[in-house]
């Protein structure tokens, strides 16, 4: 009887454990900035996955081009630091 409370309460405490969220992409932010998701919500989705950008200075021109904002830009340029 002890046996199957404590595969109970394993099992209930697996369910209701949080969910490590995957990272987000650098073409999932492309994606939803052109869909027209505002700067707000994509930075709170960086800052919520933890994302680290590895962005190269010459891919700015490029996604300024794309239609990210500044502030998404800079965002995921301090990605990874605290």
């Amino acid at each position: 009887m002890f046996r199957r409370l404590l595969v109970l309460g394993f099992l209930m405490c697996a369910t209701l454990a949080p969910r490590t969220a995957s990272a987000i992409t650098l073409d999932q932010v492309l994606a939803l900035s052109k869909a027209g998701v505002t700067d707000t919500v994509i930075l709170a989705l960086i800052d919520r996955d933890r994302t680290v950008f590895a962005i190269e200075p010459e891919q700015i021109t490029t996604l300024q081009r794309d239609g990210l904002s500044e502030k998404v830009i800079l965002a995921m340029l301090k990605s990874g630091r605290d």
